[in-house]
C-alpha cells in the first residue's frame, strides 16, 4: 500500500467505543507529521478498511465561515443596502393617465346622457300617448255630436207634413224648392216618421269627406236610403232629388213624346254598339245604352267623338271596366230626328245621381 493513501479504521459493533454511543468525528489532518501510534486491537475484532478512490480528497480542519458560504458579489448586509440596489420601477407617462381619465369621464358622461335621453324619450312617449288619447276622445265626442245632428235632420224631415218644413232640411233650397212644388203637385206628400237609423257610412266622393249615406226604417215599415251632406256651418242637409228620384218628367213619357229641348235625367248608362239612322256612323258617334229608374223604356244616347263629353265618358268607362254607371246627363232630342230611340248627349252633369256641386251655382 502506498503511504499517501488514507486508511480509516472503524471499530466493530461490539467494541467499547461503539458502546459509548457518542458520535465520532472523522477528519484528515493537513499536517505532514507521522500519525500517532494506534492502540492495540484485540484479535477477535476484525478491522474494517475503507478505501477511497483515486480522486484527491480535500478537507477542512474547521467549519467554513458565513463569508465563505455567501457569494461576495450581490451580498446585502442590510435592508437599506437592498433599497439602493433595487431596479427602478417603470414610470407611466402622464399623458396616458390623462387619456384614461378622459375616456372614463366620457364613458360616464355618455351613460348619464343615455339615461337622460331615455327619460326624455319616456316623457315624450307618454306625452304623445296622452295627446293621442285626448285627440281620440275629442274625435269621438265630435262624431257623437255629428251623428246626433244627422238623426235630428232625418227625424225632422220625415216628420214634416208641408213643403215649408221639408225645405228647411234639404240641400240647395233656393233651386230645389220650385222642383218640390212641381213634384208634390202630382205626388201627394205623406208624413212617415223615422223609427231608427240602421246604417250610416261616409262616401269617398272626389276625396271629400262631407257626403254620407244613411239607411233608415220608417213607421210604415219602409226601408229608405238617404244621401246627406255636411254644410260648412256644421249642419246636415238631405239630397232631396236623389231621395225621391226626381226627373223633369217621366222617362217613358219623355221617350214616347219625343219632346224637344234639353232636359237633365238621372239615368243608368253603359257602352253599346247600336248605330242606326242619323247615328249610323261609328267613326263620328259614340253610343251608350240608357235606362232610368221607374221607367221601362230603353234609349240610346250618342255623343260626337270630338266633344268633351265623349272624351270624359270614354275615360270614365275605361276606368270602371265598362260596367253600368249611374249618371246625370243633359239630353236633347233634335227636331226632325228619325231615330225612334236615339238621343243626343250634350253634357255629363254628375257621375252619380247626386249633384256634388249646385248646378246653378247658388246655395
Amino acid at each position: 500500500m502506498e503511504e499517501d493513501e488514507p486508511i480509516i479504521r472503524l471499530p466493530s459493533a461490539g467494541s467499547p467505543r461503539m458502546r459509548d454511543k457518542r458520535p465520532v468525528r472523522l477528519s484528515i489532518s493537513d499536517k505532514t507529521e507521522a500519525d500517532p501510534p494506534s492502540p492495540a486491537i484485540p484479535d477477535e475484532e476484525i478491522p474494517q478498511r475503507l478505501e477511497a478512490g483515486e480522486r484527491p480528497l480535500s478537507g477542512r480542519s474547521q467549519e467554513p465561515g458565513l463569508e465563505q458560504i455567501l457569494p461576495e458579489e450581490g451580498f446585502v448586509a442590510s435592508p437599506e443596502d437592498a433599497w439602493e440596489h433595487k431596479v427602478a420601477a417603470p414610470v407611466v407617462p402622464w399623458g396616458w393617465l390623462v387619456l384614461v381619465a378622459l375616456i372614463l369621464a366620457g364613458a360616464i358622461g355618455w351613460s348619464v346622457w343615455q339615461v337622460s335621453q331615455g327619460e326624455q324619450k319616456t316623457d315624450t312617449f307618454f306625452a304623445e300617448v296622452t295627446r293621442e288619447q285626448e285627440e281620440d276622445a275629442r274625435q269621438t265626442k265630435a262624431a257623437e255630436e255629428f251623428v246626433e245632428r244627422v238623426e235630428t235632420t232625418l227625424r225632422s224631415y220625415f216628420a214634416a207634413d208641408s213643403i215649408d218644413e221639408l225645405a228647411k232640411w234639404v240641400r240647395h233650397p233656393s233651386r230645389v224648392r220650385p222642383l218640390m212644388e212641381a213634384w208634390y203637385s202630382t205626388h201627394p206628400l205623406q208624413r212617415d216618421p223615422m223609427v231608427k237609423m240602421t246604417e250610416f257610412v261616409q262616401l269617398p266622393i272626389d276625396d271629400r269627406g262631407s257626403f254620407w249615406r244613411a239607411r233608415i226604417r220608417t213607421a210604415s215599415g219602409r226601408a229608405v236610403e238617404v244621401y246627406l251632406e255636411e254644410q260648412p256651418d256644421g249642419s246636415v242637409k238631405i239630397g232631396w232629388e236623389t231621395l225621391v228620384g226626381y226627373q223633369p218628367m217621366a222617362w217613358d213619357d219623355y221617350l214616347r213624346s219625343r219632346s224637344t229641348g234639353s232636359l237633365d235625367f238621372r239615368i243608368t248608362a253603359q257602352p253599346d254598339t247600336f248605330y242606326s239612322h242619323e247615328f249610323a256612323d261609328s267613326n263620328r258617334w259614340v253610343c251608350y245604352r240608357l235606362t232610368a229608374p221607374q221607367g221601362e223604356e230603353v234609349a240610346y244616347g250618342y255623343v260626337d267623338r270630338g266633344h268633351p263629353a265623349a272624351v270624359f265618358l270614354e275615360n270614365f268607362f275605361r276606368e270602371n271596366g265598362g260596367r253600368p254607371a249611374q249618371l246625370i246627363l243633359r239630353l236633347n232630342t233634335p227636331a226632325g230626328l228619325n231615330s225612334p230611340r236615339g238621343l243626343v248627349i250634350e253634357e255629363v252633369l254628375s257621375t252619380g245621381w247626386l249633384y256634388f256641386q249646385n248646378p246653378d251655382g247658388g246655395a
